[in-house]
């Protein structure tokens, strides 16, 4: 099972800032097999190579770099345009899904299903 877990942190103007809260696998156990690259039904991907980030790149697509190599960026803040934090949020709920998470509360309960999937994100 791997999971991807965001802490909001603000809102200001148009921009969110965000970290990565908990971070399962990195590199290439991140994705599917063999893969440090998750790509979602938005088109928008999620990659593991060297600390969180989020970027365009030359397709127009949104990229967030998660988790990587320089362990110590692990909790680097990441800034984002308000419409791509929601658009990043239903990524972050199928990379979950996609892997088998399904809820975990904050706390570190296990509660199983009876948690919202809103959860994936803490917001």
């Amino acid at each position: 099972m791997k999971k991807l877990i965001l802490r909001h942190l603000e809102t200001v103007c148009d921009e969110v800032f965000f970290k990565i809260e908990e971070q399962s696998h990195r590199g290439y156990e991140f994705g599917d097999v063999n893969s440090d690259k998750f790509v979602a039904r938005n088109n928008i991907e999620l990659v593991s190579l060297l600390f969180p980030d989020t970027y365009i790149d030359m397709d127009n697509k949104i990229v967030v770099c998660c988790r990587g190599r320089e362990t110590g960026e692990d909790d680097r803040i990441i800034i984002s345009q308000k419409d791509q934090w929601e658009r990043i949020k239903v990524v972050v709920k199928e990379y979950n899904e996609h892997f088998g998470y399904f809820g975990e509360c904050i706390l570190g309960k296990i509660i199983g299903d009876i948690v919202p999937r809103e959860m994936f994100i803490i917001d």
